[in-house]
């Protein structure tokens, strides 16, 4: 499991938002947990 964490007064900074979001939508990081994991998982952002 992996979480980002952050203090309270950056919750709103938008940098911190596109980064995970960069994160979420990267082939690289998907590639990654599919060579580690197969099938076997769900990515908790894809719902």
């Amino acid at each position: 499991m992996i979480q980002f964490v952050i203090r309270p007064q950056e919750k709103d900074d938008p940098r911190l938002a596109r980064f995970v979001d960069i994160y979420q939508h990267s082939p690289a990081v998907k590639a990654a947990l599919d060579k580690a994991h197969g099938s076997l998982y769900q990515a908790g952002w894809e719902g």
